[in-house]
């Protein structure tokens, strides 16, 4: 949303409203952000001299015109994996400043902006979660901030060994294609081989330091990493 509230009135205020129209979609894995990422690159031009700066100067009249009006946002949790983004989008598109995970485009569709949110399964039942228990009352209360960090946690987790689990799939496919079209070959190394290319794709990401103090959320996270 653009801030110039001074000039905002009931008869321009959706050239300054990004988000008049919300659009959420969902992705069973991470790596589906791309396939999703390329199709809107096809159908809707993302050029950045279209991106917003002044809510007034920079808005489009053709109501037939559809782009993206803003560089497209990543928010990840510090920690995250930051590969598949960054072979896609700038740095500076990047934001990995707080707990909440998702995809922002803002695109002007028939003389409205839209916003799009993409985000998996997991992270969309962690926001909702949040929203119902913690937003807005409980916001700057600790006790809640650590169960919904430590949530937040195990949704990246779960994610990650959901990726995982698609990557091995992928890799025993690979296996028992070469089994059939190789049936002489090195039983052995091959499952070798196999158990490091899923290392490779897959690495262990550093945890956080547990937390030193007796709250509830400091004994799960405690039970999880022992």
């Amino acid at each position: 949303m653009c801030l110039e509230r001074s000039e905002r009135n009931d008869k321009n205020y959706e050239k300054f409203f990004t988000d008049l129209i919300g659009i959420r979609c969902f992705i069973l894995f991470k790596a589906d952000w791309k396939k999703f990422h390329a199709y809107l690159e096809e159908k809707i031009e993302d050029n950045p001299q279209y991106y917003l700066d002044d809510c007034l100067k920079d808005f489009d009249e053709d109501t037939e015109h559809t782009y993206m009006a803003e560089m497209p946002k990543v928010h990840i949790r510090d920690g995250d994996a930051r590969e598949i983004y960054e072979t896609v989008l700038p740095p500076d598109a990047i934001k990995n400043k707080k707990i909440y995970r998702s995809v922002h485009y803002i695109v002007k569709y028939h003389g409205v902006y839209i916003e799009i949110q993409v985000r998996t399964l997991f992270e969309e039942g962690w926001g909702e979660i949040d929203h119902h228990i913690v937003y807005p009352y409980y916001q700057d209360d600790m006790l809640f901030q650590q169960y919904t960090s430590l949530l937040n946690r195990l949704t990246g987790l779960a994610d990650e060994m959901s990726s995982f689990f698609c990557e091995v799939k992928r890799l025993e496919e690979e296996h028992l294609q070469r089994v059939k079209t190789e049936p002489d070959g090195n039983e052995s190394q091959k499952i070798v081989d196999e158990e490091d290319e899923i290392s490779k794709a897959c690495p262990v990401e550093e945890k956080e330091p547990l937390l030193d103090d007796n709250t509830a959320a400091a004994c799960i996270q405690n039970v999880l990493y022992e």
